[in-house]
């Protein structure tokens, strides 16, 4: 298993692998020469973003742009390092894990192990997350998520504040009951005054 800099020291390792994919540079938005080690953080990024965003390598190799093209080079020949090295990362965990979940004996077993979902700040899930918990409460939908678009900090991470803004649209109409809580039981009123001045545009 993988943690951050693992990812990039394989990267590094690896690096000349990717180098050879032609416009790797410009999908990765690098100008001039780059040191291997800053190639494979920005190549780390950009191939942990795929992943988060569910986004397919044949889908990325089949554009016409070629910056999506050498992505999804890029991404297929990280997946098959991986897979020869019999290594994951937290990025590809989620992939792996939506992959089981599309198998319907496995996704039935699993679903069958929650009778409700909650997830806790929500607003700072990403986009494959989205997909599992979905993927999870796809039977008894007895699901409930918990989050404030305002406090949405790790777009940095692949959180995409989407998933709380849309959650409504992702069942039938009214099916989904949203509970506003407005007061706030652990501020004193001057902090939350400041804080509703701060945010307000």
């Amino acid at each position: 298993m993988l943690d951050q800099f693992d990812q990039q020291y394989f990267l590094f390792q690896q690096a000349s692998e990717f180098k050879d994919i032609e416009g790797i540079e410009d999908a990765l938005g690098l100008k001039g020469p780059q040191s291997t080690w800053r190639f494979a953080g920005a190549l780390m990024a950009w191939l942990n973003k795929i992943s988060e965003e569910g986004i397919s390598a044949d889908d990325l190799s089949a554009s016409k742009t070629p910056e999506m093209k050498a992505s999804g080079e890029a991404y297929k020949t990280y997946q098959r390092l991986l897979s020869e090295y019999n290594y994951l990362d937290f990025s590809t965990i989620q992939v792996e894990m939506l992959r089981l979940l599309e198998n319907p004996e496995v996704c039935a077993l699993i679903q069958r192990r929650f009778d409700y979902l909650m997830i806790d700040e929500y607003q700072d899930t990403n986009t494959i997350q989205e997909r599992i918990v979905l993927k999870l409460a796809e039977g008894h939908k007895n699901i409930c998520v918990v989050g404030d678009d305002d406090q949405a900090l790790y777009r940095f991470r692949g959180a995409s504040i989407r998933n709380i803004l849309e959650f409504p649209s992702r069942f039938a109409d009214r099916a989904c009951k949203q509970v506003r809580l407005t007061k706030n039981y652990r501020s004193e009123p001057p902090i939350i005054d400041f804080y509703n001045r701060w945010m307000d545009p």
